[in-house]
């Protein structure tokens, strides 16, 4: 084997730790591999379904991983991607990303050209939030644990609670996350397969006064739509699914509802419709270019 090229032993496949490059894929948000001496890479990601009339091979033989309805939707999409993998990029040292696909072809619709090569959306938006993955630099910092850093343990229930539900705690406990084998991205904690599950927990804040509150991000991984509250104030509401951790932002209403320097309760109600499920969450700061000094973030962190 020629030893000056790098290996990539399974490109979205079961890593065995044999090659340089761990690769997973996903769809339709990009997600990161994790490995203690290997390359990450996300092989695949995006299949943006949007099709353009007259220009489809089989309008009766179609596949696409999510479909949307004009270009402003799917710019809106694919900048999304490019806004995670910039943070992947910085904070999980993701190294390369594949979109699917540059071009339609016979059944999938996922490409940025239709078949016969028409653009669908304004080549200089992809080249601008491709530029931005590759030039610029989202620091992201974890101060509430989630499952990944911390055993963490939250109180939850699959039957409907009454309307008083983020104040109670007659529930079952287990650890952070909640969801079933096999979901792309979980770390399990406690098992989950049924269609909605409702948690719960305490955490403690440190002092806020040392961050830009607006930088607040919910740090979620879930599969599928969800709501959280914070101190029983709406702070997210989420559609579909991801398949790793992300930064999500939080209502001005819920920002001003956390207590520094003392306890606060999240609360989350998650549905699963279809595959895998999975549900945890923490808390995270998320500063842009600039990078927070490690007294501030010593200062700001919680439990």
């Amino acid at each position: 084997m020629d030893s000056s090229r790098l290996v990539n032993e399974a490109s979205g496949c079961s890593n065995r730790g044999a090659g340089d490059v761990a690769d997973v894929h996903n769809y339709p948000p990009r997600a990161y591999p994790s490995s203690p001496y290997q390359a990450f890479a996300c092989g695949e990601y995006g299949g943006i379904g949007y099709q353009l009339d007259g220009h489809i091979w089989n309008p009766e033989d179609l596949m696409q991983y999510v479909t949307i309805n004009n270009e402003k939707e799917y710019l809106g999409m694919y900048s999304k991607f490019t806004d995670m993998l910039t943070e992947f990029k910085t904070n999980q040292g993701l190294s390369a990303a594949v979109y699917t696909e540059i071009t339609d072809v016979e059944i999938e619709l996922n490409g940025i050209m239709t078949y016969d090569r028409v653009m669908k959306v304004v080549a200089e938006q992809i080249a601008k939030a491709n530029h931005q993955v590759i030039h610029e630099i989202w620091y992201s910092y974890d101060i509430v644990p989630f499952a990944k850093n911390a055993d963490k343990i939250w109180h939850y229930t699959i039957e409907k609670p009454s309307p008083g539900w983020m104040e109670t705690d007659s529930w079952d406990s287990g650890k952070a996350g909640s969801g079933s084998p096999g979901t792309p991205g979980a770390i399990n904690g406690t098992s989950w397969t049924s269609p909605e599950i409702w948690l719960r927990r305490d955490f403690e804040l440190g002092n806020l006064s040392k961050i830009n509150l607006d930088n607040l991000r919910l740090k979620i991984h879930h599969d599928d739509e969800s709501v959280v509250y914070f101190n029983g104030i709406k702070a997210a509401e989420l559609d579909g699914f991801t398949s790793s951790y992300v930064n999500v932002k939080i209502s001005q209403e819920a920002r001003k509802a956390l207590i520094s320097n003392g306890t606060n309760v999240i609360a989350i109600h998650c549905k699963q419709h279809s595959g895998g499920e999975y549900i945890d969450a923490g808390f995270s700061i998320a500063t842009g270019n600039k990078a927070l000094p490690k007294s501030t973030l010593e200062k700001v962190k919680g439990k």
